[in-house]
């Protein structure tokens, strides 16, 4: 037997039981979660794993920038000969094209040939004379043979001056007075220098390569006339030395950049909560957890766990990938900041989800609110990653819409997060120094830098950087606002919790447990028993059934009531229907008594309690099956019982016993361990079905509950309701007139929000019905007719089909009733049938139906 409960319980013991009920929905509701993203193995995988490759993509441009600084840099330049013209390969290749101001002379012939011989060239091949006219017509040569010609040699043999043009300068060309020549060569190569492409090399080798041999071949020539042996000059070349770029020197990548990249981790987690969450109330899925009690803290809760776990996962990847890749920032930090750094920046975004996830109702707009704070994020961030800017906005004398600018940045958590990385940045990475023009490694990031001001001067102006300590006191001010605000558009957001609170909902009575008077309950006994206590004793008397009292709905915008005001008691272990047209209001009639929807007017009461001043206490008591399936596809049948037994307190002893009773109740024992994402439209049904009766409710509403479901197994639920009825209320909706007789107790007809009859099936037929219904066959039914219209007129002809007479004959007047039978024995008729009026005439008829037909 049940222990009997006092009426009134102390505090302890009502806190007590509060307090193990928040931590049982906490855990299985933390279960559930996990169990979905454990489903999610490759989504869940990528999120642990991305600090990973976000580490090394930094560790790479690491190495880029590190791998070009030291090709700028050549301590040790290599030697070039330039002894020899280098040859020129290729079809109709001109190695030193020569052009003569006049025609050859004793000392061109000499230089053409010892130039030849000296750079192992072939005259007339590799060496040719282009011209005898003048410079002019050889550099018109060379315009119009483009890529032809390696160099150009024009040797003075005749007197010429120059003209003044864009090719030559003005000089005067007088073999007389010595030899004088002009190497042409294209100065428009350019360096290996991709920072300025336009600038020409200063060496140009082939250049270089003519003019020493010209000036040997000229020594050789004087050489020989005084009876020397020719001349071969040899020289070399070298670059100076360039050393490393100071201003890369030194780069730090993750201190740079480390706010932009870092920020994209707590990103993705932010983006699959929020879509996550938002997907539970576009499903209504939150709606029917609320139905059975389930507390908002506890939802919340559950899903804080969740983004506890893997921020604290993606946390220690990103601090564990930043030691793998040994950068100076993670090797010179304590793990205890950087873990409090990054922990608690993504913390706040999720809970910053969490806030917006109550605001939005569809998972597309999920995914574009995700994707806009990414994207929008990652520009911010452009400007954040900044060490300049984090001291801008720290100026001393900073204009007053500066100060506000920083202000709303301060709200913005990755501000605060870029702010601190900065700090410790400054210290364990390595800055650029602007006054020495370098890049600086600090020592280290200690715990006393973590409350320590940084200040200076950047631009003849000081500044003064708070404290790390402070900037995180300002992440977890921006925790406590948005947690208040989740809180407060939890409330008043319709569609959260299924009924919304008015924006002044924390100055009402009801909020702080300020209840009025509620005269069923002075009547019966107020038992606060526990759900785990419900399946002990099957024959525990909790329910005083339902009463609806001028309870109305009438939507915003909406011109006439979806409910008007309505009255009805439906006592215990009494089943009832309703039956109605698409938008006839039963569905709003059910979302109200079950706290779906606040009612416009009047109340009902649900075992004794108030909908609209104890919802909490009826939630404990119903059961529910919606139209919507409260089922998450990436879980199994068996694992959607075990929640809601948990949910609903089931000892755990008798628990997995209750389960396998339950799918074998609705025909599902051997699809218990699949997952409801394989479920057809039926097998979901049966499962909403087993679930609305979990913890032995003492009011079951259930919705349209055999939508989609086949002939068989409807006929299985059938028995599983009719079994269910006992100490308990069930009122189900339906648009099966064989489901509502066979099922009910009483049934309700409703059209256009109003009840317009109730009564069991027999009462109604017998009240709105035509009459009993006979079929005559015949072979001339149209004279049969005419026959019986005239011994007996008050008969009402139905149809005439082919050789078949339907009459319709009057119950309330028996005499005519044995008139006819008594006149159907006389005329021998071939064969005739007898039926009552049917539901579905019934309700063609109340609702209005027929006479639109």
């Amino acid at each position: 037997m049940q222990e009997e409960k006092p009426r009134k319980q102390s505090p302890c013991i009502c806190l007590k039981y509060c307090l193990k009920k928040h931590i049982n929905e906490i855990s299985a509701l933390t279960r559930k979660n996990i169990l979905i993203f454990s489903r999610n193995k490759y989504i869940t995988f990528l999120l642990l794993i991305c600090p990973l490759f976000i580490c090394a993509y930094l560790h790479q441009i690491q190495i880029i920038v590190d791998q070009y600084t030291a090709s700028l840099a050549n301590p040790h330049p290599k030697e070039i000969s330039i002894s020899q013209i280098p040859k020129c390969y290729g079809d109709d290749c001109i190695t030193l094209g020569i052009g003569l101001t006049g025609g050859p002379t004793e000392w061109t012939d000499y230089v053409i040939d010892h130039i030849a011989k000296s750079s192992g060239l072939k005259k007339n091949k590799d060496i040719k004379v282009l011209t005898t006219q003048d410079p002019l017509s050889f550099i018109k040569y060379i315009k119009e043979n483009m890529n032809t010609t390696g160099a150009g040699l024009i040797l003075c043999s005749n007197y010429m001056d120059f003209p003044d043009n864009n090719y030559l300068k003005r000089i005067h060309c007088d073999d007389t007075k010595g030899q004088v020549y002009l190497i042409v060569y294209n100065f428009t190569e350019v360096s290996k220098d991709i920072f300025d492409p336009n600038l020409p090399n200063p060496l140009e080798i082939s250049a270089l390569s003519v003019k020493l041999a010209v000036d040997s071949a000229i020594a050789s020539y004087h050489a020989r006339k005084k009876g020397l042996k020719d001349i071969f000059f040899e020289a070399v070349i070298q670059s100076y030395p360039l050393p490393e770029n100071r201003f890369l020197k030194g780069y730090d990548a993750v201190s740079m950049t480390g706010p932009l990249y870092f920020f994209i981790p707590p990103m993705f987690v932010f983006g699959l909560l929020i879509s996550e969450i938002v997907k539970e109330k576009e499903l209504k899925l939150r709606n029917g957890l609320s139905v059975i009690g389930v507390s908002a803290t506890a939802f919340w809760v559950s899903w804080f766990i969740v983004a506890f776990f893997f921020s604290f996962m993606t946390t220690n990847s990103l601090i564990l990938s930043g030691y793998l890749f040994q950068f100076d920032l993670f090797l010179k930090t304590n793990y205890l900041v950087l873990l409090i750094l990054f922990l608690t920046y993504s913390l706040t975004m999720m809970i910053l989800g969490f806030m917006i996830s109550t605001l939005i109702n569809s998972v597309k707009l999920s995914y574009t609110v995700s994707y806009t704070f990414l994207l929008g994020g990652l520009v911010l961030q452009n400007f954040f990653t900044s060490p300049t800017l984090m001291k801008l906005f720290h100026f001393e004398g900073l204009p007053d819409w500066m100060y506000w600018v920083k202000i709303a940045f301060s709200y913005y958590p990755p501000f605060s997060f870029s702010k601190i990385f900065s700090d410790i940045a400054a210290k364990a990475g390595s800055l650029p120094n602007y006054h020495e023009r370098k890049w600086e490694s600090g020592p280290g990031y200690f715990w006393d830098d973590f409350f320590t001001e940084r200040s200076g001067w950047v631009f003849g102006n000081r500044y003064v950087v708070p404290s790390s300590f402070d900037t995180l006191m300002d992440l977890l001010w921006n925790c406590f606002i948005l947690i208040v605000f989740t809180w407060y558009f939890d409330h008043i957001v319709e569609g959260n919790r299924g009924r919304s609170s008015p924006p002044w909902f924390i100055f009402t009575y009801e909020y702080w447990g300020i209840k009025r008077k509620n005269p069923l309950t002075e009547e019966i006994e107020l038992r606060n028993i526990p759900a785990s206590n419900l399946v002990k004793n099957d024959n525990t008397e909790i329910t005083e059934g339902i009463k609806l009292d001028k309870i109305w709905k009438k939507y915003p915008r909406a011109k006439t009531c979806a409910v008007k005001p309505l009255s009805l008691i439906i006592e215990k272990e009494e089943c009832v229907s309703i039956i109605g047209h698409n938008g006839a209001g039963k569905t709003t009639l059910l979302s109200m008594l079950t706290g779906l929807l606040s009612p416009s007017g009047g109340t009902a009461y649900v075992s004794g309690y108030d909908i609209n001043y104890e919802l909490g206490k009826v939630h404990q008591t119903i059961g529910y099956c919606p139209q919507f399936n409260i089922l998450w596809d990436e879980m199994t049948g068996t694992e959607h019982l075990w929640l809601f037994a948990k949910l609903r307190n089931i000892p755990l002893e008798i628990r997995q016993e209750l389960v396998d009773q339950k799918l074998q109740e609705v025909n599902l024992g051997k699809a218990g361990n699949k997952t409801v994402g394989t479920y057809s439209g039926g097998m979901k049904r049966r499962l909403s079905v087993a679930i609305s009766s979990i913890g032995n409710p003492s009011v079951i509403f259930m919705d349209e509950p055999t939508t989609g479901m086949d002939p068989i197994t409807r006929r299985q639920v059938w028995r599983l309701i009719q079994n269910m009825k006992k100490d308990r209320v069930i009122i189900l909706t339906t648009h099966s007139m064989e489901e509502a007789e066979i099922l009910s107790d009483r049934i309700v007809v409703m059209v256009d929000g109003e009840i317009k009859c109730s009564g069991p099936s027999l009462y109604l037929k017998n009240h709105y019905g035509e009459g009993y219904k006979v079929e005559l066959i015949d072979n001339n039914p149209k004279t049969l007719w005419e026959h019986l219209s005239l011994i007996i007129p008050s008969l009402k002809l139905v149809d005439i089909s082919g050789s078949s007479l339907f009459i319709s004959i009057p119950r309330t007047e028996p005499k005519i009733a044995q008139m006819f039978f008594e006149t159907v024995e006389e005329l021998k008729i071939q064969d005739w049938g007898l039926k009552n009026s049917s539901l579905e005439e019934v309700f063609m008829k109340v609702t209005g139906s027929l006479r639109d037909l």
